[in-house]
């Protein structure tokens, strides 16, 4: 697939890549040159190599994306984009590459404003600019396991060598096929399915994010070939209502989905969702459709997992590092090969596709003087949320007797909204005079989880 991308621009210019959802407007190869060479010029004038890159915006976002990686520069990305996080991570990026303004005000940052709808060019002009060799970095932050901002690096050939694995594994998807998405670019998995494999396998994506099931409805009744890419939080909350237009396929990733979910995203959408276990750091490591309950996964071909006394370590063809990678998840691999997949060994969890730490929460929630001490947890429903169980500080009993629970909820949020992005801010608060522990001093879960 690098071998795919180097010749992009030398095909045909008049190949749609992505339309937009509302109205009727088309974006081709030759305005994907015209963008991305414009950006690159402006990026080669400049002395930074560490960009930070950030549009809402698909096809932006890709524009941004070819012209830092064809200068030789480093693609520096990140889902969370709250003041406090870009603070701590700041000192991994020299500029930031952006539409939004928003972004503009860390002063110590050079800035460039990403801009689209160049006039086109003769291909000459840039020909050679945009050859790749493969070691061009891309650079993921997310949580890790003690919720710090964590740095995952990436080869722009293990990007393209995971799309090859996945347009050979998925071959089925029909040409040519309308890619849809719930899910942020930001991530690694909205990044591959989204955006790259569709451009490299010429198929083509809708340059708008589906927020909710009407917009789906709206598009499959003008389309005929639907690819929706997706995830158990989206198809956790369907409701009954059929489309005229079935959907192909379906991808799900961020968490296992619920088989009750799948089955209802059948009856809903007209097919059982292909389901992705993986990682930034690993990326993708088996897919399974649960046709019926309790369904194993199966590992991609260029995959392989080895089990010793460290436990479970991957060996895969679109990862950076040499030596194995350790999992974080509990998983029994099977004697044909499946696995099973049992949760995390630690206290992170996927929710929205947005990896979380239940420390983090908690000890970011224990340094206003109005708690004492507090647990988080996930709340199992037909959606999954994150709930806090809170024995508060007598500041806190102050400020609840005075001013009332609602208050409070309102002012914590507050105050988590500067670190955190929303999903991660529980939704569901619990106030307790004191935490509920056994004989040993140890947290009771099931005590906890009965107060919801």
């Amino acid at each position: 697939m690098l071998k795919v991308l180097n010749g992009l621009f030398s095909e045909g210019g008049d190949r749609v890549i992505c339309k937009q959802l509302v109205g009727e407007s088309l974006v081709t190869v030759a305005q994907l040159k015209a963008d991305a060479t414009f950006t690159y010029h402006q990026l080669i004038a400049n002395k930074n190599t560490r960009w930070l890159l950030s549009s809402n915006d698909p096809y932006r976002f890709l524009v941004g994306l070819l012209a830092i990686l064809a200068s030789d520069k480093v693609a520096i990305i990140s889902a969370n984009r709250t003041d406090m996080w870009l603070n701590e991570i700041s000192s991994s990026f020299d500029a930031i590459l952006s539409d939004d303004l928003s972004l503009f005000k860390l002063d110590s940052k050079a800035k460039l404003k990403l801009k689209v709808g160049a006039p086109p060019l003769l291909d000459v002009e840039m020909q050679a600019l945009f050859l790749f060799s493969g070691n061009e970095l891309l650079q993921f932050f997310t949580s890790g396991s003690t919720g710090n901002a964590k740095k995952v690096k990436k080869r722009l050939i293990d990007i393209t060598n995971e799309v090859s694995v996945l347009n050979q594994c998925f071959n089925e998807i029909p040409l040519p096929a309308h890619f849809l998405s719930s899910v942020s670019h930001f991530h690694i998995y909205g990044l591959l399915f989204n955006l790259i494999l569709p451009l490299l396998s010429k198929r083509y994506w809708v340059n708008s994010m589906i927020e909710f099931q009407e917009q789906l409805a709206e598009y499959t009744d003008r389309c005929s070939e639907v690819v929706f890419i997706s995830s158990p939080a989206f198809l956790s909350r369907l409701e009954n209502k059929n489309l005229n237009f079935p959907i192909n396929t379906i991808f799900s990733s961020g968490g296992p989905l619920q088989f009750l979910h799948a089955k209802e995203t059948n009856l809903i959408l007209g097919a059982y969702p292909i389901e992705v276990y993986g990682s930034t750091e690993t990326g993708g490591i088996a897919y399974r459709q649960q046709l019926e309950g309790n369904t194993f996964w199966q590992t991609f071909e260029d995959v392989s997992l080895i089990e010793d006394e460290r436990g479970i370590r991957l060996m895969s063809g679109h990862v950076s590092c040499d030596s194995p990678i350790t999992l974080d998840d509990k998983i029994i691999i099977n004697d044909d090969g499946t696995l099973s997949l049992l949760g995390r060994k630690d206290r992170i969890v996927k929710l929205e596709e947005k990896r979380i730490s239940l420390n983090e929460i908690e000890g970011f929630l224990s340094k206003t003087a109005l708690i004492k001490r507090c647990v988080a947890l996930v709340i199992q429903g037909k959606r999954q949320v994150i709930g806090c169980v809170v024995e508060l500080s007598s500041d806190g009993q102050l400020v609840i007797k005075s001013e009332g629970r609602n208050f409070l909820i309102r002012r914590l949020k507050s105050f988590m909204r500067s670190r955190f992005e929303s999903v991660t801010i529980p939704r569901k608060w619990r106030f307790v005079d004191s935490l509920p522990v056994d004989s040993q001093g140890k947290l009771v879960s099931a005590s906890l989880e009965k107060l919801f």
